[in-house]
């Protein structure tokens, strides 16, 4: 997997923990901070600045083991997509987070959303894997619209930021040997592309709206994302 070696993250947390059960219920308090850095070293012409943050907490809490723990069951069980837990996310914002103000976003950068996420995976990972793959594409569309200004980016971001759409991915491929590619084909149409292809699955894709797809122009050989 290339490009990883080039990315980094590293956090630090120290937390005080006071709780005490009851027949299946947990109250809980305490203190914590949390020190986190993200740093990365991209070739030209992709750039993105590190970051660094430190932040105290204190907080507290009930934890009922048999209501939460029954929720959770119940999607792996049934394999149900958590509908509910996306409305509440449009509703706080969580979903435009990445979007710049400009765009009418909340204009975070990725520390803050990696903190987030890891928020968020404590009280439902499946909700956080799933909309992860909403969040990257967010903020990887973000930092193109603020290098190049392309209209089309300006496009999705302001839906996002207006409508709360949610974009799936369908990056996987059945065959990938030596430097990557796609066998998924787009032809052009008119003013846009017909795309033909087999994708092996898509992430989110219950709740989605926009779905991104990667397919080989016919006529210059370039990877498209669409």
């Amino acid at each position: 997997l290339d490009g990883v070696s080039q990315l980094g993250f590293d956090t630090q947390s120290l937390e005080l923990l006071i709780s005490k059960g009851f027949v299946g219920v947990t109250p809980y308090g305490g203190v914590g901070v949390v020190r986190s850095k993200a740093t990365a070293s991209l070739p030209a012409p992709f750039t993105l600045s590190s970051e660094s943050n430190t932040a105290t907490k204190a907080f507290v809490g009930l934890n009922w083991n048999i209501l939460t723990g029954n929720l959770a069951l119940e999607y792996d069980r049934t394999g149900e997509f958590p509908i509910a837990n996306y409305d509440r996310m449009r509703e706080e914002g969580y979903l435009r987070a990445l979007v710049p103000t400009e765009l009418g976003g909340l204009g975070a950068g990725y520390l803050e959303m990696a903190q987030a996420q890891q928020a968020l995976t404590r009280g439902c990972a499946s909700t956080a894997l799933a909309v992860n793959m909403h969040q990257f594409q967010i903020g990887f569309m973000g930092d193109m619209w603020r290098r190049t200004g392309a209209a089309p980016a300006e496009k999705t971001l302001r839906r996002v930021a207006e409508e709360g759409i949610i974009l799936g991915s369908t990056g996987a491929e059945a065959i990938v040997a030596g430097d990557w590619t796609t066998p998924t084909i787009a032809k052009r149409d008119g003013d846009g592309y017909r795309i033909t292809g087999r994708k092996y699955f898509c992430s989110q894709a219950p709740g989605m709206n926009v779905v991104r797809v990667q397919a080989l122009d016919e006529e210059t050989g370039d990877i498209l994302i669409c």
